[in-house]
């Protein structure tokens, strides 16, 4: 089984240390960025409408993270089995 890394960034106005964009992207594969108006280092409990936003971009259709399971698109009719 080969995994891949691959990021995903956002930038938030209220992060404790603000990195260059340029910096962040050095990372690896980066496959979504957003630049937040609001929100800092634990953005996904003060927006949480932020982070639903950005993963529903990043794995929807046209997504950087699209289909990233090989033969899946996350799309699939049937129903989860837990």
């Amino acid at each position: 089984m080969v995994f891949l890394l691959t990021h995903r960034i956002a930038f938030n106005p209220r992060e404790l240390v603000v990195l260059p964009k340029s910096w962040a992207r050095t990372l690896g594969d980066v496959v979504f960025e957003a630049s937040n108006d609001a929100g800092g280092h634990f953005y996904a409990s003060e927006k949480p409408e932020l982070l639903a936003r950005d993963l529903r971009i990043m794995f929807g259709k046209g997504g950087g993270a699209y289909k990233a399971v090989k033969g899946r698109s996350g799309y699939d009719n049937t129903s989860a089995r837990l």
